[in-house]
Formats: C-alpha cells, structure tokens, sequence
C-alpha cells in the first residue's frame, strides 16, 4: 500500500524530512523515492505493507531549527471484518467521543491519542456526526469522514471542541472512516 503523509512546513525551514519504520523496529528509514527533505506539504511512502503498523516521524530541517520529531502512526487497513474506523495521527489531541448510537466497538477503546484507533460494526445510520476532541493540536490539523474511501465531509482543526459532520446517510454495507490528522482540508 502506498500512504500518503501530510503535513504544515516549519516556517523558516529549508523542508521537511520524513523518516518511518514498522512498529517494533529499532532503525528508522529515510525514503528516497521523491526528494526528502521535501518542501511540499505531502509525501508519499510507497509499498508498505498493508498488514504492518509503521511508525512515522517529521522533523524540519534549517539552519535555525532545533531537531525535534512529530510522530505518528499508520495503522492496517481496516479488517474485512469491521466497517467502521475512527484513526488520531494529530499531535497533541485526542478523540474522547463521537456519536455512538449507530456501532460497537471490537477493538480500541476512547480515548484516541495519536496513533491510535478504534475499530467497530457499524449499524447504518442517517443524521449528523459529533466528534469531541481535547487537547491542544500541535499544527492545523482535518477532521475527515469518508464512506466507502470517498471523502464525504472535512473539517478544519485549530483547537479542542464538539465538531459536528454534516448528516448523510449509510447502511451497515458502507465502510466508514473518520480520521483526525494533521494539515488542512
């Protein structure tokens, strides 16, 4: 699988260096596929294995810049047994709640910090999402649902509050994400 980072460049850096490695492993990897450090606001690591949770870094690279690491991870795909995921790669936030009449979670549990995730059976459902996040995000960040991979609604984040996705309809055959991350909408 291929996942695509994104992220808001330090001002005043030369560019952004994305390191990451599977979970577990103690040397981290500079990919080289694309120019890294890079200046744009997204990187794509390619061929990762879709069964494998990764660890990822981002460090701003300058003359100025103390080295310091944002850090996330990238988790599986969703198991063909779950059709609902709710994921956290924001630093500095966590996920307390969402509108919890339409599934049951099967593993995770809330809050969600970054990196992690809850999976669940979704019912269906057909009215607005509310999704309570804490915490005091370390860069913009996006809170984002979509169905069936396909972007339905995305929302700017800048602080802690209730977020609210517009009402839309689904049925238990949908698979739904809802991904708070980092970088704009």
């Amino acid at each position: 699988m291929n996942y695509i980072v994104t992220f808001t460049p330090t001002p005043g850096s030369f560019g952004t260096l994305i390191e990451y490695k599977a979970d577990g492993d103690s040397v981290w990897i500079t990919p080289v596929t694309s120019s890294n450090p890079t200046t744009l606001t997204s990187y794509v690591l390619e061929s990762l294995d879709d069964s494998t949770t990764y660890n990822v870094r981002l460090s701003a690279e300058g003359l100025g810049c103390t080295r310091m690491y944002y850090m996330f991870n990238i988790v599986p795909d969703t198991p063909s047994s779950y059709n609902l995921v709710v994921t956290n790669t924001l630093g500095g936030t966590a996920i307390t709640s969402t509108t919890n009449s339409f599934y049951s979670v099967i593993s995770g549990s809330f809050p969600i910090s970054p990196g992690g995730y809850i999976f669940a059976t979704q019912t269906g459902y057909s009215s607005a999402i509310s999704v309570t996040i804490t915490g005091t995000p370390v860069m913009s960040g996006n809170l984002s649902i979509y169905e069936d991979d396909v972007l339905i609604d995305c929302i700017p984040i800048t602080t802690a509050g209730v977020y609210i996705f517009d009402a839309f309809s689904f049925t238990s055959l949908n698979n739904i994400r809802i991904s708070l991350s980092n970088g704009g909408c």
